[in-house]
């Protein structure tokens, strides 16, 4: 498996001009939202797709749900939040989700997590709510439903405390090169990361089994992304552990 981390700074380093011969469809969501730091999310999770995949926008379909596809190629997903887009793509499907720790928000807690969720989340309330809440995206993404679904009716409770040796997973920081002649290509880069507090179980939903990988993002070292990489960052990764059903989105 593998993931793919942009940030804005690298995406702003891009001429406009492309974005708007490559994606112009995605040009024009971006340029919807207000401030500049989302519109520069979403051109970079249209350049992941672009150099990752890789496809034309006009290839790409979405479910019901919204969940983004192409037929014929692998599995994928997209998340983006703070000032980072992030990308995985692996053999079943899978979906991913990442936030920046915050201020631990009692009141969306009430409404998002089960009586369980929220005793485990006492011990250390603002990082294990958005550990917590990536945990729940991340598999209903990987379902296909999305928020369609009431998150409070999926208890992810985490019963492991460490992650399985099966559990590999790549990851790179994009490098944004351009040439002089305004074309964009990314650079992925071995991007050494710790997991503070890593967690993974398997669990049983929508008549299959997935497994949920996930963590705290921190540096190691000096080899991390780069001073506009907002960390630490909370991670997940929810992965079909059975390969041989049909996916919700088409893809096989």
């Amino acid at each position: 498996m593998e993931v793919y981390f942009l940030t804005n700074q690298e995406t702003a380093a891009c001429p406009v001009s492309w974005f708007h011969h490559i994606m112009p469809e995605r040009c024009r969501r971006a340029e919807r939202f207000r401030f500049e730091k989302d519109r520069l999310l979403c051109w970079g999770a249209g350049l992941l797709l672009h150099h990752l995949l890789p496809v034309d926008e006009k290839d790409l379909r979405h479910t019901d749900n919204g969940k983004p596809f192409v037929t014929g190629q692998p599995f994928f997903n997209l998340s983006h939040a703070g000032t980072t887009a992030v990308f995985v793509r692996h053999h079943t499907p899978v979906g991913i989700d990442i936030e920046p720790v915050g201020a631990y928000e009692p009141l969306v807690a009430e409404h998002v997590f089960t009586p369980r969720e929220r005793q485990w989340m006492r011990e250390h309330p603002a990082y294990r709510f958005y550990h917590l809440w990536c945990r729940k995206e991340s598999l209903l993404k990987a379902v296909g439903s999305g928020l369609s679904v009431d998150p409070v009716t999926v208890e992810l409770c985490p019963l492991q405390e460490t992650v399985s040796q099966s559990d590999t997973i790549a990851l790179y920081a994009c490098r944004a090169a351009v040439s002089p002649e305004e074309t964009v290509t990314l650079v992925p880069e071995p991007l050494t990361l710790t997991w503070e507090e890593p967690l993974s179980e398997v669990v049983s939903f929508a008549d299959r089994s997935w497994r949920i990988v996930s963590g705290c993002l921190c540096p190691t070292g000096e080899q991390t992304m780069d001073a506009a990489f907002p960390l630490p960052m909370c991670l997940s990764i929810a992965y079909a552990l059975d390969e041989g059903k049909s996916c919700p989105c088409g893809q096989l």
